[in-house]
C-alpha cells in the first residue's frame, strides 16, 4: 500500500479524464462542483510539509489522480506568483501530471510531449538552485527519471490499452513522489576550550529572545 501524507482527506469520486467522466468543476455532477476555491498559502521550499495543498497534490499524484494533482499544483503555481524556483518546480510537476492524463486518454505522443517539457523545466530548475540537488523536499534526479520513463514500454502499453470507460486511477502508474526526510537541525559549533579559559567573564544577563520563523503568507492554464 502506498502511504499517504494527508490520510484524513477523502479521495475524489473519480479521476477526471476528458470525455470519460463529468468535468469536476464545470459539470453539475462533477466531483468538485459547487466547492469554493481559494488560493492556498505559497509553498515554502524549506518547509514543504507545512503546506496541506502540497502534501495533498503528492498524494493525488502517487495514487493516479493526475488531473486533480495538476489542479492542486496549478493553484500553488499561482500562489507562487508564477515565477522563481518554486514556480519552475510546480510547472514541471503540472506537466508531469498532464502526461499522466494523456496516458489515460490513450495519447502517448501527448504524454511524451508533456514529459519532455517537464524534464526541460527540471533541468532549468537545477541552474536556478545550484548546487542543491533537491527542492521542496523532492529529489531532482528522481523527478527527472519519472519524466524520462514516460517512454517505458510498460507505460506505453497502458496507454495503448486505454478504453473509454469510467476513469479509475492507477496508483503509482508514473512512479512515486517521495518527500525526503527533514534535514536535522544544525549542531552547535564546538567550543574552543583552550581559547575560552582566559576569556573575560560573561555578564550574567538573560539571552536575547529567539525570533520566530516567518509564517507563510496567505495566498494561465499551463496544462
Amino acid at each position: 500500500m502506498i502511504p499517504r501524507l494527508q490520510p484524513d482527506v477523502a479521495w475524489p469520486a473519480y479521476t477526471y479524464v476528458p470525455g470519460r467522466a463529468p468535468h469536476p468543476v464545470h459539470h453539475p455532477a462533477g466531483h468538485s462542483a459547487g466547492k469554493g476555491h481559494c488560493l492556498p498559502m505559497p509553498l515554502d521550499p524549506d518547509q514543504p510539509r507545512a503546506s496541506p495543498t502540497w502534501l495533498l497534490a503528492l498524494d493525488l499524484f502517487n495514487h493516479g489522480f493526475y488531473w486533480e494533482a495538476h489542479e492542486a499544483w496549478e493553484s500553488l503555481w499561482h500562489a507562487a506568483g508564477r515565477s522563481g524556483p518554486e514556480a519552475t518546480l510546480l510547472k514541471a510537476l503540472i506537466k508531469l501530471a498532464a502526461a499522466g492524463v494523456k496516458l489515460y486518454e490513450g495519447r502517448p505522443k501527448g504524454a511524451r510531449r508533456h514529459a519532455a517539457r517537464s524534464l526541460a523545466l527540471l533541468q532549468r530548475l537545477r541552474t536556478e538552485i545550484a548546487p542543491r540537488p533537491d527542492w521542496a523536499g523532492l529529489s531532482l534526479a528522481e523527478l527527472e527519471m519519472l519524466a524520462i520513463n514516460i517512454d517505458s514500454p510498460r507505460l506505453l502499453d497502458v496507454s495503448a490499452a486505454a478504453t473509454p470507460v469510467a476513469a479509475a486511477p492507477i496508483a503509482g502508474l508514473l512512479g512515486l513522489l517521495r518527500l525526503l526526510p527533514d534535514a536535522p537541525a544544525a549542531a552547535a559549533p564546538a567550543r574552543d576550550l583552550a581559547a575560552t579559559e582566559h576569556a573575560a567573564p560573561i555578564a550574567d544577563t538573560p539571552p536575547e529572545p529567539r525570533a520566530l520563523a516567518d509564517h507563510p503568507k496567505q495566498g494561465d492554464n499551463v496544462g
